[in-house]
């Protein structure tokens, strides 16, 4: 018989197993992924889905008051960071840089070291 009319069924069947192997681990592996952390996600998910109580809502209220006054007082100073100019912390804050530059009239913009605080307000 003639090589050419005869086919082997391995050339149709080892790209099939190949394409099955890999998808097999690439499920073995996505699924060891979260480091058996499982139980924790179940635990949280359960804890969150629990009922709130009249005394959890007040302070849950407490705790946004208290952290927009944080935030208030955060705002009226900014922290240079490695690279800033007077002109990026007036695009990142949204202080005019001419307000920023009346308030810190000590502040050099050439020789400003990180840690230093601007004042914004």
């Amino acid at each position: 018989m003639d090589q050419r009319t005869r086919r082997s069924p391995a050339r149709f069947f080892a790209p099939l197993a190949l394409i099955l192997v890999l998808v097999a681990f690439l499920a073995i592996v996505s699924g060891s992924g979260n480091g058996g952390g499982s139980t924790a996600t179940d635990q949280s998910s359960t804890s969150t889905s629990r009922s709130t109580t009249p005394a959890t809502k007040k302070k849950a209220a407490k705790t946004k008051t208290t952290k927009k006054a944080a935030t208030d007082t955060a705002s009226k100073t900014y922290t240079v960071q490695v690279g800033d100019t007077l002109g990026g912390i007036a695009d990142k804050t949204g202080v005019p840089l001419d307000r920023i530059e009346a308030l810190n009239p000590n502040v050099d913009p050439h020789a400003m070291t990180t840690g230093q605080e601007i004042k914004l307000k």
